[in-house]
């Protein structure tokens, strides 16, 4: 008997540090994937996840595997994963719907004494994205290596993002990485020129506990804005560090 479907949970605690800024984290995640198909082989073609996140209660994400979504009628249709001879994925397309509302988000007002007061909005959201992702290569324990994904938002802007030079500890957790990502802002239209930015990310030192979570990384990032007025080179180095 073929899975069909079933729920998970999720719950994370714990606090990390980014660039000397502390964060909390404290949430729980669930998962209800439902609608599972699958071809002669018995791979998975199809399915459907409802992800909420106690953190953002008002904010429900659905994941379509196995679906494009068509950019002038809307529509979402099945499209089946491409696997390799060995069974693994080679190629597959996906659809993200957010709906709800997020509250999240600090906003900085004055008051009647100019002294300013924290508070926060509510903004609506109800976005789609498509990600299709294709090259998918393999080492021979069957750790990923790379990939590419195409990803179409709701206005119908994309982002490349290629990994590579993915490096694996020996109990196959990822330790570093390299990451292109190159994105429209804006696209060219009559007297226009197009606007792109690339973001270029290699990340390293991954650590992780007993319990396989991870602890901590660098990340050293250059941002390219080659099309600009003025064409920028912006280079980043971040350290995180969380703690369990």
């Amino acid at each position: 008997r073929r899975l069909d479907g079933y729920t998970e949970q999720v719950y994370e605690a714990g606090s990390y540090e980014e660039n000397g800024v502390p964060h909390t984290i404290n949430h729980r995640v669930t998962t209800v994937r439902s609608l599972m198909e699958y071809d002669v082989l018995n791979r998975l073609n199809y399915y459907e996840d409802r992800i909420t996140d106690d953190a953002s209660p008002n904010l429900e994400t659905t994941v379509f595997f196995g679906a494009i979504r068509d950019a002038v009628t809307k529509e979402i249709t099945h499209t089946a994963p491409t696997y390799d001879p060995l069974n693994r994925l080679l190629s597959y397309s996906e659809v993200r719907h957010e709906l709800g509302t997020e509250t999240d988000y600090p906003v900085i007002s004055l008051d009647e004494n100019n002294q300013e007061v924290p508070s926060t909005t509510t903004i609506s959201v109800d976005t789609y994205t498509v990600t299709a992702r294709t090259g998918m290569s393999y080492d021979v324990d069957n750790n990923i290596l790379g990939y590419t994904d195409e990803i179409t938002d709701s206005r119908n802007q994309k982002t490349i993002r290629t990994m590579s030079l993915i490096d694996y500890n020996s109990l196959k957790q990822m330790i570093s990485y390299h990451e292109v990502a190159d994105s429209i802002i804006r696209p060219a239209g009559e007297g226009i020129p197009e606007i792109s930015i690339s973001t270029i990310t290699d990340r390293s030192l991954i650590t992780y506990n007993p319990l396989g979570q991870m602890t901590s990384y660098r990340d050293d990032i250059v941002t390219i804005t080659p099309n600009l007025e003025n064409p920028g080179i912006v280079s980043l180095i971040s350290d995180k560090e969380v703690q369990w």
